[in-house]
């Protein structure tokens, strides 16, 4: 290494009022040259590290060497990959007993059979079908029918966030109580959780796991994809359950490391929904011949490929007699309007609100006197989705005009919007359950933090789709920022991501207020890729059939 350079990581990071870096805190910043002294200056340049390509090549290294087993026959066919592999019998009269005991719908009880009766299962979850509870209710039922018949389980896991892992682990831990008692079962996660440990929870270790598990009779463990290669060169052994949670964010190359912790009779389960968001791929990868998997996409989505249907409603309708996709259909958390919003595009008639109160709720609020005639639209709760376009100057990523329309909404909601109890809400739950603002673009959701913040001492909520994925509220405003038609025909494939739009949409409850201004108004080109136009005829139907627009 040259005495002038060093490489350093990022710490933190803080912003200014403007939303730009202030003070940056740097870990690891060693010269050989001398120490650093204040007053020096230095040039930070972008550098790329990859500490887990290494590692799945590692994994794939591994499968050519022994024999690519599961994963492999996955990639050839997953119709012919899902061999029929029922329970033991012992086993399978204890889930009958206490079938009725769980707290599952109709499609989850289906999906829970197929889970018993086969070595692999997709159960394709879109927004609010409860794949957490399903999750978490099938590992309990699964650990107590094989405690009580005093056969050992090992569980794992696994997925590309820390916090998918721990949602799951946490809803076993909360499900605990109200399930048939299952006294010797252990729930642990591998390494420190990133959220608050919850009680009951144990910790492993990496690359110690193995030993970790070698004296449990019946274990659930959470770890992810790469906690888990590591593990494997600890010696770890195989699971005689390996579940991949959001697996429709893990690329089929990744999946390759759980998948190949999967028992010789083990079971593997994938959840996901891939119309919500993808993978994070930083790098543009060319199609694969015909014939060859996609491997940089997710193995969620490359199973669903199998089926052969491009359409995304002939896909829901289709899936019904494939024994290997199962598809959960009670929402349980939209109204009917917001619901049928997605289903007439996404997924099909059978997804609907789970029960006829769902379907009815609507926004709890009044705007209070004084409002402006839109804001006392946009919060008239006689429509669930309003769509807002107002002819602001050329914009690019941030937009003043949207952002104080949101400010305006934000206020006024927060004066009237109730709970369930008849309550306004208390300001540590206004921007958790009460309201969410969504701005694909961090500079929109800098500069409405800025003007929220101006009005009352409030840590507003506003973030990226990524960060609101799995979330949901009773209200959500969508702030695109987004005027300028150059602009938008540079991002087109983020700006008009059916994916992005869709998980925007549907973390709401009763109401769901859109600001896109021109973006919307602007069709994509004819040599627009046709992956796009999905969310473009997404955009038009919450437009033109759903939106009442004003300006």
């Amino acid at each position: 290494m040259r005495p002038n350079i060093a490489r350093v990581q990022i710490g933190s990071v803080s912003l200014n009022e403007e939303g730009l870096p202030q003070h940056i805190l740097l870990n690891g910043a060693k010269f050989k040259s001398g120490q650093i002294n204040r007053g020096d200056r230095f040039l930070l340049l972008l550098c790329h590290t990859d500490f887990n390509t290494d590692k799945v090549v590692g994994c794939l290294q591994k499968l050519d060497r022994e024999g690519a087993g599961l994963f492999g026959e996955l990639l050839a066919s997953p119709a012919n990959a899902c061999r029929t592999l029922p329970l033991p019998s012992l086993i399978e009269d204890t889930l009958q007993e206490i079938e009725g005991q769980l707290s599952l719908s109709d499609s989850q009880l289906e999906a829970f059979g197929a889970i018993r009766g086969q070595q692999i299962t997709a159960v394709w979850g879109p927004p609010g079908t409860g794949k957490t509870h399903f999750l978490g209710t099938v590992l309990l039922a699964l650990a107590h029918a094989y405690a009580r018949n005093d056969q050992p389980l090992r569980i794992l896991v696994t997925g590309q966030s820390h916090y998918a892992i721990e949602n799951v682990l946490r809803k076993v831990l909360q499900l605990r109580s109200s399930m048939p008692a299952t006294p010797n079962l252990t729930v642990a996660k591998v390494g420190d959780w990133k959220m608050q440990q919850p009680s009951g929870a144990a910790v492993f270790n990496d690359k110690g796991l193995e030993a970790d598990l070698i004296n449990q009779s019946i274990v659930i463990v959470g770890a992810t994809v790469y906690a888990t290669w590591k593990a494997i060169s600890g010696g770890l052994k195989p699971f005689d359950v390996v579940v991949v949670d959001e697996a429709s964010q893990v690329r089929a190359s990744e999946a390759s490391i759980p998948i190949s912790l999967v028992k010789q009779k083990g079971r593997l389960i994938l959840t996901g929904d891939d119309y919500q968001l993808p993978p994070i791929v930083k790098g543009i990868y060319p199609e694969p011949q015909l014939g060859q998997p996609a491997l940089h996409r997710s193995i969620f989505e490359l199973i669903a490929s199998s089926l052969g249907a491009s359409d995304p409603v002939e896909r829901a309708r289709a899936i019904a007699d494939v024994p290997y996709f199962k598809m959960l259909l009670e929402n349980r958390r939209m109204n009917d309007a917001l619901n049928s919003l997605v289903s007439r595009l996404l997924y099909g008639d059978r997804y609907r609100p789970a029960t006829d109160t769902i379907a009815s709720q609507r926004l709890r609020s009044q705007a209070p006197d004084g409002c402006s005639k839109l804001v006392n639209l946009c919060l008239d709760p006689t429509y669930p989705v309003v769509v807002v376009l107002a002819d602001s100057p050329m914009a690019t990523s941030e937009n003043r005009l949207e952002a104080e329309i949101v400010r305006e909404l934000v206020l006024a909601l927060k004066d009237g919007l109730q709970t369930e109890k008849g309550d306004l809400y208390p300001d540590d739950q206004f921007f958790n359950d009460g309201v969410f603002i969504v701005c694909p673009h961090r500079a929109q959701n800098h500069l409405v933090r800025r003007l929220l913040k101006r009005e009352q001492d409030w840590e507003p909520r506003s973030d990226t789709v990524d960060k609101m994925q799995g979330q949901e509220a009773e209200a959500v405003i969508v702030s695109y920022g987004v005027s300028d038609p150059e602009y938008a025909a540079q991002e087109a494939e983020f700006i008009y991501s059916r994916n992005r739009l869709n998980v925007s949409i549907t973390r709401a409850k009763s109401k769901c207020v859109s600001c896109p201004d021109n973006c919307w108004r602007l069709l994509p080109s004819s040599g627009t890729a046709l992956r796009l136009q999905r969310g473009w005829d997404l955009c038009e139907v919450l437009c033109n059939q759903l939106g009442s627009m004003g300006r």
